[in-house]
């Protein structure tokens, strides 16, 4: 294990299950081209981590996803530090989706320097969040009938 390289943490998307693909597509071929070791982390509410109250991928709860996003950010922090402990100084963090968004929160509180790459991710949520997820699920009906319609 100490001849690798560097290593990167990898996110998961929001609803990933399964590590197959990660593995296949990204662990492997880093391992075997580059010598760059990975560390697939399950996100909180999927996986074995999934509560037992909750019916496959949907989350019970809208602040379950900040929760789940806080606890991807703390974690990958203590993995940061885990391997930085273990000797190994060429760091990096990815993610796919949201797990890149987390990804690149998690960069913005390490305290040095991380080369990190979001992949298919946004600088923000706002617009899903503020419009989309606000306005159509949560006071849609009201919306429609008041003064904050969209057209």
């Amino acid at each position: 294990m100490s001849q690798r390289r560097g290593y990167v943490c990898i996110m998961l998307r929001l609803a990933t299950t399964r590590f197959w693909r990660r593995y296949r597509f990204l662990a492997y071929p880093l391992a075997k081209d580059y010598n760059i070791g990975s560390v697939i982390v399950e996100n909180p509410f999927y996986g074995t981590r999934k509560p037992k109250n909750q019916v496959r991928s949907g989350i019970r709860h809208v602040s379950d996803l900040f929760t789940m996003g806080s606890a991807l950010i703390l974690e990958g922090g203590y993995i940061l530090n885990w391997l930085e402990d273990e000797g190994y100084t060429q760091l990096g963090i990815s993610g796919i989706s949201l797990g890149g968004h987390n990804a690149s929160l998690t960069s913005a509180v390490w305290n040095k320097p991380i080369a990190t790459v979001p992949c298919l991710s946004w600088s923000t949520a706002a617009h899903t969040f503020s419009e989309v997820l606000f306005l159509t699920g949560v006071c849609g009906a009201y919306c429609e009938t008041s003064s904050l319609r969209l057209d």
